[in-house]
């Protein structure tokens, strides 16, 4: 599946590279019917391009066929794989690659003949890929995309301006099954789960990403490396570090590195509870602004990232006896709570604590709180709702509280009083 990057609309046609030519791909498309040809086929093993077109229109066409790539089945991606190492000119056209490269049997098509042939590829992503919504949700197929850590360092030295790496996985790796029946068949791809002992795989020789300014990827691989072997500029200008879970030997390389230009940070997996994640926040949080976490923060996460204005928390609700009494920043202007709210008054009680303990002295630039509520529309709903006394608590302190889905805060009635009820 190739779709078009740009709409043209009759407009004069450009490649990535800025290239204008004399007529409109519509009017391409209209002089000559065959220039369908040119656009890859789903087939059942693979897919292939067709060559149809005379030059110069392979010319002007070309370059916006192959700019952007989405490949929704591992079929095409095989397709893509077997391609581009027999034309590399084709592979040099590609700007935004977006795959899915698992098979039905649970098997991954190995991406080198891809990754070695895509020199000016810019953006690299996972095909109906895990994404955050607009209110905060991380929601979709995590881990459709996945690299064995040798073709994720690749990328740094066949593709060096690479820009946007987003939800892919780097696997765990195993010592191959003996028993010959575990085995994918051939050309099928690589075994996605364990048949195996796992494997400490070695890093290798690191070639720095230069150009990369966001990385969102899930990274369970236990890695093998010594300070020498992994350079400082590794990461240097990355923006936007997304760890959905890792290995701690990951957190241990992230923390050689540096990585002065990180403001968004996300930390997510279980391993990013343990001493390494802090010892990677004391190093590279003092930068963040934004930050997203799957559990609860310590009272000492505001310390060391001093200069914080967003905070997302996914937990579904607060754990016993946690308080945000202890939160304390100069700088933090917006929370988000993003987890799906009960309609239950009593499972939303451990909530109240939370918000009626946020001190304003503490947090003189916080803003706003967001959660996954809905505002009452009639004054007896209003008299029975459990969130809005607790929107004027927060009010009195300068604090609103705002639906996460359209970012409406209450509006007090007048005449209408709500009181609390534990």
């Amino acid at each position: 599946m190739i779709h078009f990057l740009e709409e043209h609309n009759g407009k004069p046609s450009h490649n990535p590279d800025g290239v204008t030519y004399d007529y409109s791909l519509d009017e391409a498309i209209a002089a000559d019917e065959r220039l369908h040809a040119l656009c890859i086929y789903e087939t059942h093993e693979n897919v292939s391009p067709v060559v149809g077109a005379d030059s110069s229109r392979q010319r002007v066409l070309l370059p916006h066929v192959y700019g952007h790539i989405i490949c929704t089945k591992a079929t095409q991606t095989k397709g893509l794989a077997e391609l581009f190492p027999d034309r590399p000119d084709l592979g040099a056209l590609v700007r935004v690659l977006t795959l899915r490269n698992e098979t039905f049997e649970k098997t991954y098509i190995p991406l080198g003949g891809i990754i070695e042939n895509v020199p000016n590829l810019r953006v690299l992503s996972a095909s109906d890929h895990d994404h955050v919504t607009d209110d905060g949700q991380r929601v979709g197929d995590p881990g459709v995309l996945t690299l064995q850590w040798a073709e994720f360092a690749a990328l740094a030295r066949a593709a060096p301006n690479l820009e946007a790496i987003r939800d892919l996985r780097v696997g765990k790796e195993y010592i191959e099954s003996p028993n010959p029946a575990a085995p994918p068949a051939a050309g099928k791809g690589k075994r996605m789960q364990a048949h195996g002992k796992e494997l400490t795989v070695s890093v290798g020789p690191l070639t720095p990403f230069r150009s990369l300014r966001v990385l969102r990827f899930d990274a369970p691989v236990k890695l093998a490396f010594t300070g020498s072997t992994v350079p400082k500029d590794m990461f240097l200008a990355l923006e936007e570090l997304q760890l959905y879970s890792c290995h701690t030997s990951l957190l241990k390389l992230l923390i050689l590195c540096e990585m002065p230009h990180l403001r968004i940070l996300g930390m997510y997996g279980r391993a990013l509870a343990c001493r390494d994640a802090g010892d990677f926040l004391k190093k590279h949080g003092k930068n963040i602004e934004e930050l997203n976490l799957k559990s609860f923060p310590s009272d000492d996460i505001f310390k060391t990232c001093e200069k914080v204005k967003k905070l997302r928390v996914e937990e579904k609700k607060p754990p016993p006896g946690y308080s945000t009494k202890g939160w304390a920043s100069s700088t933090l202007e917006s929370v988000f709570f993003v987890s799906e709210l009960s309609q239950l008054k009593p499972s939303n009680r451990p909530w109240m604590p939370i918000l009626l303990d946020l001190d304003a002295g503490k947090l003189p630039a916080l803003e706003s709180v967001y959660m996954r509520i809905r505002w009452p529309s009639g004054e007896f709903d209003t008299k029975k709702d459990f969130w809005v006394p607790l929107a004027e608590e927060l009010l009195n302190k300068g604090i609103k509280l705002r639906d996460a889905r359209h970012g409406l805060s209450w509006i007090p009635r007048v005449g209408l009083r709500s009181s609390l009820k534990w």
